[in-house]
């Protein structure tokens, strides 16, 4: 091969390398981090709440509704299942210490128990919270069929195992009676 086309290929190495150290440099920036964060969260709904089909914004309009709104202001894991369950109408009837253990159900990946001690829960949740959660684990697996369906893969946390201990503590046991009673390690 010529020396011509040896210095090309050297020069469009050497223009990669430095377009790949550039990048990093850019990517370390805090203006870039805000940017991408901004871009991150236009792409998601842009483009995977449309494909989810849910009520967060108008297609044709580009109209953002309600839920769409509140899945915005919403920092987690799964924003659009945690709107979905903070705007859901099931909720409206529950007392503060119920609605506080179907939240902690929405956020918790259960309790962390001492593996020498017996497992069982001193705090059941009431039946209340057990029909809430039943009716919004049906929503939960919907919506991560469609999630599935259009290859999104955010997790949808519905872990009952700390919702009764939650509505005690919001009811009003103290946080040293709850300690005496489980087998939960101190720190969860």
């Amino acid at each position: 091969m010529s020396q011509t086309y040896h210095d090309a290929v050297e020069h469009y190495k050497s223009q990669r390398t430095k377009v790949a150290r550039l990048k990093k440099k850019i990517a370390r920036t805090e203006s870039f981090r805000e940017y991408k964060k901004i871009l991150d969260w236009k792409n998601f709904t842009g483009d995977k709440i449309k494909r989810l089909k849910v009520r967060a914004l108008d297609i044709n309009t580009q109209v953002i509704f309600p839920l769409g709104e509140t899945a915005a202001a919403i920092r987690g894991e799964n924003e659009l299942w945690i709107a979905m369950v903070l705007r859901n109408r099931i909720l409206v009837d529950l007392k503060p210490a119920q609605l506080a253990a179907v939240c902690a159900s929405v956020v918790s990946e259960g309790i962390k128990v001492r593996p020498w001690e017996n497992n069982s829960y001193i705090y059941e949740a009431s039946s209340a919270v057990i029909n809430v959660l039943s009716v919004l684990d049906e929503q939960r697996s919907s919506l991560l069929q469609l999630q599935e369906k259009h290859d999104v893969e955010i997790s949808c946390c519905l872990d009952s195992q700390f919702s009764g201990m939650v509505e005690a503590w919001a009811s009003g046991l103290t946080w040293r009676e709850m300690m005496m009673d489980c087998a939960m390690d101190d720190g969860i």
